[in-house]
Formats: structure tokens, C-alpha cells, sequence
């Protein structure tokens, strides 16, 4: 009895097929252990039985190995008056358990070689849009600022400059003990709204408008609101054309001393399009599993879960600062195996 494989190696998740051998056409069962189990015994063993005619001197074979190896497969037949045969393998040595077995050197073991990293996603169909990253407040409670990027540059219509914009933030604010911060903070949940025009914006800069009281810093942004309804006096197309193209963000400095410029970090935006942003809508993040993939193996290496954060940056300048577009937040998770 012997085996002859299709390929002398296969990728993992692959199926392996080989053809079986038999010294007599009397077999009536195939008995195949495939040597990624625990061991190689009924008890732990992956194995199979493939019912033959009682006739054949051949059988196909297949299976699918889920990582890389070399795996001696093991066989055993059923002949048509019952008698069941030895373990078959190519092992100098029987496996643990396993008896009464004999060496076979026409049953050659399989490879299975790990190639380029793979990823099986359980999710279709889904859209994720930039929402509002809280990352920045890892560095603790920070002042936020207003600021609407110039994607018109200096060509922003006159009568818009003049309209009232409104923001409605929900917020947690660090309320100070002893008007010392690093003495501790309670945290406390609430509605910021501010009024503001573009020309409320000073020059040079400090051409940002602070949101919060510098008394009570934020630890995170729950949810952002564009108020339009300031702008419903009569306006004309071109206000409106303009107005539909602004972008107003919400904007944290960073700790980091190592930064020139930028110095500041965005955390979400809103437009007339797009007028309200929350950390409980479900189309701003998602998770990826990868429960089913499958990495390529590297030295010294094993990544248990990997939690990605997609950062789409705008790189728009402004005044020697650089606005970014909010981060697009994906918490992916991976296993490799």
C-alpha cells in the first residue's frame, strides 16, 4: 500500500489530494489519521473513513492542513471479510499510542509551507466615515480649540464671514480641585454650546476659538453638533455654496515636545453635509474580525491582537499649523497562528 500526493507541498488552507494505493481489491474501508491532531490516537487524532466499493485498488484522499508542518499521515484498511489491518506510516517508530503499527516508506508525510499572509474578514458591505477620535486625551485634559480649515483659502465669501455659527458639544470636562490639576479632577458630563462667526477668528496664531472654559478642560468628546439654524436669514447661492464647503474642527494640542509644527491634533469635524458626529454611531467604526486569518510566521515575533488605528490625515496649512482631517478609527483584531 501507498500514497501518491498531487503536490509535494501546500499552503496552509489549501487541500492536499493523493491517491491510496492497495496491494489487494478487496478493501471495503480506508481508515486515514492525518497527523494534526493533538496525537495520533482515536482519542485526539483528525481522521477519517472513506467507504470503497470492495473492488478498487486505488482511493482519492484529501484535506485541508490550518498551518505550516510536515505531517506523516497514518492508514489502515477494512478488507470485505471485516479483518482490519495494522497502522501503516512513514515513522521509523510508532506514534504514541498507536498499535500495532509498520513502517511504510511509500506513505510519504506532507509539507505544509506558510506563504504570504492572508486574511479571511467577517464583514461585508460596511461603510466607515471619519468620526471623532478621543486618542489625544490619553496625554490627559486638554483645552479644545475651533478651527475651520481653509479649504477656500482667502475666497470665503464676505456675507459668510459675517454669519453666526453654532456648535453644540457634548463633553466630559475635568473639573479642577484647588484650581490644581495634578491634585486630581472629577469628571463631569456636559453641553457645551458656542456662538462663533469665521471673523471672530483672530490673526496670526491664535486663530483658533477655544471651546471649553480653560478652568474646566476635556477628557473626551461624546458628540458634535453643527447648529445651522443661525444661518436661516436670507442668504444667497454663492453664501450657501461656501458654507456647504467649510469644515469645522475640533482641535487638541499635543504633549509632544518633539513636534515642531503641527502642534495640534484633530479630533472630528463637522460640515453643513455632514452636521453631527457621535462616538455611539455605529457607521463611524467597526470591528474586523480575523479570527480566520492567517499571518505569515516571523522570527522572534507572535502578534496576539492587533488594534489598528487608521489615521486619514488632511494636510492642509494654516497659519503655520497643520490641520488634519479626523482620524478614521477601525479596531481591527488578528490572530496568527
Amino acid at each position: 500500500m501507498g500514497v501518491v500526493w498531487n503536490t509535494s507541498s501546500v499552503a496552509p488552507y489549501d487541500t492536499v489530494s493523493g491517491t491510496v494505493t492497495f496491494n489487494d481489491s478487496d478493501v471495503s474501508k480506508l481508515f486515514v489519521e492525518w497527523g494534526d491532531g493533538t496525537d495520533q490516537t482515536l482519542d485526539n487524532g483528525i481522521y477519517e473513513w472513506y467507504d470503497l466499493q470492495g473492488t478498487q485498488t486505488t482511493a482519492s484522499i484529501s484535506h485541508t492542513y490550518t498551518k505550516a508542518g510536515t505531517y506523516g499521515i497514518l492508514l489502515r484498511t477494512i478488507n470485505s471479510d471485516g479483518f482490519i489491518s495494522k497502522y501503516y506510516g512513514s515513522s521509523s517508530s510508532a506514534p504514541s499510542g498507536v498499535y500495532p503499527y509498520e513502517v511504510n516508506t511509500s506513505i510519504p508525510p506532507i509539507t505544509v509551507t506558510d506563504g504570504k499572509p492572508t486574511s479571511l474578514l467577517r464583514i461585508e458591505n460596511k461603510n466607515v466615515f471619519s468620526g471623532i477620535d478621543n486618542s489625544i486625551f490619553s496625554e490627559g485634559p486638554k483645552n479644545v480649540y475651533i478651527q475651520v480649515a481653509p479649504i477656500l483659502g482667502t475666497s470665503i465669501n464676505t456675507a459668510l464671514k459675517t454669519k453666526t455659527l453654532k456648535l453644540k458639544v457634548e463633553a466630559v470636562e475635568a473639573i479642577r480641585n484647588d484650581q490644581v490639576l495634578d491634585t486630581g479632577f472629577e469628571s463631569v458630563t456636559a453641553t457645551i454650546e458656542k456662538t462663533f462667526t469665521l471673523n471672530s477668528r483672530a490673526t496670526g496664531d491664535t486663530d483658533a476659538i477655544q471651546l471649553n472654559n480653560s478652568k474646566r478642560p476635556l477628557l473626551s468628546i461624546n458628540k458634535i453638533t453643527l447648529v445651522s439654524s443661525k444661518m436661516t436669514e436670507e442668504v444667497s447661492d454663492t453664501v450657501i455654496n461656501d458654507f456647504n464647503m467649510l469644515k469645522i474642527f475640533l482641535i487638541a494640542p499635543t504633549n509632544d515636545s518633539t513636534l515642531l509644527n503641527p502642534e495640534f491634533f484633530p479630533i472630528t469635524y463637522v460640515s453643513n453635509g455632514d452636521p453631527v458626529k457621535s462616538l455611539k454611531d455605529a457607521t463611524r467604526s467597526v470591528t474586523l474580525d480575523f479570527s480566520q486569518s492567517r499571518s505569515k510566521h516571523l522570527i522572534n515575533f507572535l502578534l496576539l491582537i492587533l488594534m489598528i488605528t487608521v489615521r486619514c490625515f488632511l494636510g492642509t496649512a494654516y497659519n503655520g499649523k497643520l490641520l488634519a482631517a479626523p482620524l478614521l478609527q477601525m479596531q481591527l483584531r488578528q490572530t496568527t497562528h
